[in-house]
């Protein structure tokens, strides 16, 4: 039987999101069933701190290393590129001197810009959100607003108190999950942005203990009914 975990697979995922518009077509005994696990799900961890408001915004994923400018302006996105390139030699395109031959130009100018290349490839980050990225990481980039994710009314389920659930509890869950993924809406959106909000209506970080490769564990407080 396949639990949660290996139902994620090679994903690093913090999050779960069922969304109403790939999951409103499902049998009323499928809603019925989730509903009651997710239940089952909240009854478990009573004590762990949650967000007071989660949204799920729909969007596309990017590796950072392939946004262009018009990317970065858009998401509000900074980089170090600059600050690589002040105040060291690969700063400016070298210029050909007077008593230089062309060969010997030639090569400093490739030595340029091999330095270049080098800080592009494994110096530059990225800042989105308050977090800093690197060129293969990747990311969510919304294609909707706030409000729209609020009308889509998602529901975000935790990935470490979905694994940190008994065996035969998951496992269940997952037989649901699967119900649903044989008749996927081929037009669902390819990723989601979680951003969690305070009970004044500010954002911040999610204070429930992210997925960290299988090891995050949250005791559950009561015995889940098979």
């Amino acid at each position: 039987m396949t639990d949660i975990h290996t139902w994620f697979s090679l994903s690093y995922s913090n999050y779960l999101v069922l969304d109403d518009a790939t999951t409103r077509h499902l049998p009323a005994e499928w809603h019925l069933e989730m509903a009651g696990m997710l239940d089952e799900l909240d009854r478990a961890f009573p004590r762990v701190h949650r967000a007071h408001r989660q949204l799920a915004l729909a969007g596309r994923e990017w590796e950072f290393g392939d946004l262009d400018i018009t990317d970065l302006t858009q998401s509000g996105i900074t980089t170090n590129l600059k600050f690589l390139h002040e105040g060291c030699e690969c700063g400016e395109e070298p210029q050909q001197g007077d008593d230089e031959s062309d060969a010997e130009f030639c090569a400093r100018h490739r030595a340029w810009q091999d330095r270049r290349w080098d800080h592009e490839l494994y110096d530059q980050t990225w800042e989105y959100r308050g977090e800093e990225y690197y060129r293969r990481d990747r990311a969510v980039f919304p294609d909707e607003t706030v409000q729209q994710a609020e009308q889509a009314k998602r529901i975000i389920v935790h990935r470490t108190l979905l694994q940190s659930m008994p065996d035969d509890w998951q496992q269940r869950f997952v037989r649901l999950l699967q119900a649903s993924d044989e008749v996927a809406d081929p037009a669902a959106p390819e990723g989601y942005q979680i951003r969690s909000y305070d009970a004044d209506g500010r954002e911040i970080d999610d204070p429930v203990p992210h997925y960290s490769r299988g090891r995050t564990y949250i005791e559950p407080t009561l015995e889940v009914p098979a």
